[in-house]
């Protein structure tokens, strides 16, 4: 769950704020978000993204393809 929306621009920004999120979840490594060896799949999140739930209070929770991300 990340600020946002489930508009074009704001599934785009979601997606990337959650993947960093995630990279940070597998490695264990906070510094994962900002890696910039991962900024070109940063770049291309929303290619893994599948699911935009927006949850209220300018949130939107972002459900990744399992699969795509490993």
């Amino acid at each position: 769950v990340v600020p946002g929306d489930t508009s074009e621009d704001g599934r785009a920004a979601a997606a990337q704020e959650a993947l960093r999120q995630v990279a940070v979840k597998a490695t264990g490594r906070r510094a994962a978000a900002q890696d910039p060896a991962l900024a070109g799949v940063y770049a291309e999140a929303r290619r893994y993204a599948q699911t935009f739930q927006p949850v209220g209070g300018g949130f939107v929770a972002v459900g990744f393809d399992a699969d795509a991300v490993e």
